[in-house]
């Protein structure tokens, strides 16, 4: 995580399930909350606003949760971006952009166009 720059931009769902495996693991949660007080994680996601592509992607992909319908729809939203996930499973297969298959791994890269580029915490499982 240390090469991750700040904002790092995720959605509620995602929020919901980080702490709901958090709390699960008896594993302290006020991390998590402190990372959105000092802003370094962002809650970038209308569900409100977006219902109609989640809706559309966990149609198409049966096994796709709500988390990771965000991820995937946000990832549309922010062409120029990286998806950071531990789910290998899922990711692996999910496409992102509509044509290119989302990331399995946080690419190593230093380069200035990717330093520059947001960041999208994607779902823990």
């Amino acid at each position: 995580m240390k090469q991750v720059r700040p904002p790092m931009l995720t959605s509620e769902p995602v929020l919901t399930e980080a702490l709901y495996f958090l709390h699960e693991d008896q594993v302290e949660i006020d991390p998590l909350f402190q990372l959105i007080e000092r802003d370094a994680l962002r809650l970038e996601f209308a569900l409100g606003t977006n219902w109609p592509r989640v809706r559309t992607l966990m149609g198409r992909c049966k096994q796709m949760d709500l988390a990771d319908a965000s991820i995937v729809a946000m990832s549309e939203l922010y062409s120029r971006c990286q998806v950071l996930t531990v789910d290998r499973n899922n990711f692996s297969i999910y496409r992102l952009f509509g044509w290119r298959s989302a990331p399995d791994e946080y690419p190593q890269s230093h380069d200035q166009e990717e330093a520059e580029q947001m960041q999208i915490v994607g779902s823990l499982r």
